[in-house]
């Protein structure tokens, strides 16, 4: 399942052979990436998901995360919710991630609801529901 992120870009630096390109804006939040960090970030059920994760449970233990998925390989570069929260601690890198279930549901063939809850270090909480998804082992 994919995250996206509402961003508003501002513009850096690029240089291309002997040339450099700049552009400016009294705006700087935002430059190269947010400049406010991720304190934490939770997955959870809305719905049984299994055995062990009812619903309102945080599935934070059998999620891993992926901010560059866009070939098949990289679905083999998943890593834990802990790693994505460190990378990003000081600032947000990306606009998106991946995020997938390293577990399957108890039920086979069932609808579940998730909600991630994204907390920055400056205290501003976003979260998320989902649309329900039928999950098939």
């Amino acid at each position: 399942m994919n995250v996206a992120f509402q961003v508003t870009y501002q513009a850096g630096t690029h240089r291309s052979g002997s040339g450099a390109a700049y552009a400016l804006d009294c705006n700087v939040s935002g430059q190269f990436g947010s400049r406010i960090g991720v304190d934490t970030l939770y997955v959870i059920s809305l719905s049984e998901y299994n055995t062990e994760h009812a619903a309102g449970d945080t599935l934070n233990d059998i999620v891993t995360l992926n901010t560059q998925a866009y070939f098949a390989q990289d679905f083999d570069k998943f890593y834990p919710v802990s790693r994505y929260v460190a990378e990003n601690r000081d600032g947000i890198r990306q606009q998106s991630f991946e995020w997938r279930l390293t577990e399957p549901p108890t039920a086979n063939d069932a609808s579940h609801r998730f909600r991630v809850v994204y907390r920055l270090r400056n205290g501003q909480t976003f979260q998320t529901d989902a649309e329900p998804v039928r999950l098939t082992r």
